[in-house]
């Protein structure tokens, strides 16, 4: 179990985004939060600089290029966007968020910052006939067994399944790498699982 030890992430996240795309990314996050709750509404901008870099963290741990890519629970787009902001993702990206209000605000979102990617407005559970994708990511989401061989069965040979999170109560055949780290921005001591394939 790696511990990356004190992570700057804001460090880490001007080094792979420029920031003008990360103040505008916070602008409409919030403006559309005021309208659906993709965020908590006490989501500060520290707060947002900190779950970003916490989003680009694995991607320093991927050894593989990231050609198609998936997120589960996408949310307000943490951490897909982030990840496509830093140019980390060469093939197709698909967003699934069940709920059809967050998967509408999720789109003008991505229109606005003029990122490319699919969201489709449904529960993962209830999808079939999925490609294959490099990099599955899924956060703020509980992982269960269910959950981490459903994610699992679409990796490529060589592709990564990042979980934002201890992977508590589940297991699985694939190389496991746990990262743990604190981070200049908060104190508490946190962990990612990346399962590979």
């Amino acid at each position: 179990m790696p511990d990356l030890g004190l992570i700057d992430l804001h460090d880490l996240t001007s080094r792979l985004v420029p920031t003008g795309w990360l103040d505008e990314y916070y602008r409409i996050l919030m403006e559309q939060n005021r309208r659906v709750n993709l965020v908590s509404r006490e989501t500060t901008r520290p707060d947002f600089d900190r779950m970003v870099g916490e989003s680009l963290l694995p991607l320093s741990k991927i050894t593989t290029p990231v050609g198609d890519y998936l997120d589960i629970g996408a949310g307000g787009g943490i951490p897909a966007v982030p990840i496509l902001l830093a140019g980390a993702v060469s093939g197709r990206s698909v967003l699934v968020e069940r709920t059809k209000k967050k998967a509408r605000a999720l789109n003008e979102v991505l229109d606005k910052l003029e990122l490319t990617a699919e969201v489709i407005p449904q529960n993962f559970d209830e999808l079939h006939n999925l490609p294959l994708f490099d990099l599955v990511t899924l956060r703020y989401v509980k992982l269960t067994s269910p959950l981490l061989e459903g994610a699992t069965k679409l990796l490529r040979q060589g592709g990564s399944f990042v979980y934002y999170g201890p992977a508590e109560g589940v297991s699985s055949d694939l190389n496991t790498l746990v990262l743990t780290f604190r981070s200049s921005q908060d104190s508490a001591v946190k962990s990612i699982t990346i399962f590979q394939k």
